[in-house]
């Protein structure tokens, strides 16, 4: 896994050549077949994080029913086409 994060004082541009005011990039290497069970984690924990940042925390009670709703979502609207 590795993280990155960077803005606009350095000067630099992300990998699309844009100079965002604030940027993270999380990436999970080395998955294989078990890409499908991240999805949903992943997802979750960025909620949360986000509402974090936004000085609304979510109560830590309800992350494996959070969880739970994207995987049901994901597994609903999977017809073979989503992005991996």
């Amino acid at each position: 896994m590795s993280l990155r994060i960077f803005d606009t004082v350095s000067g630099s541009a992300d990998d699309t050549n844009q100079h965002p005011s604030t940027g993270l990039v999380l990436e999970h290497f080395g998955l294989g077949t078990l890409i499908d069970s991240y999805v949903a984690g992943w997802l979750t924990h960025l909620t949360y994080f986000e509402a974090s940042l936004e000085g609304r925390p979510l109560p830590a009670g309800q992350f494996w029913a959070l969880c739970a709703t994207f995987e049901h979502l994901r597994d609903s609207a999977d017809d073979g086409h989503l992005p991996r």
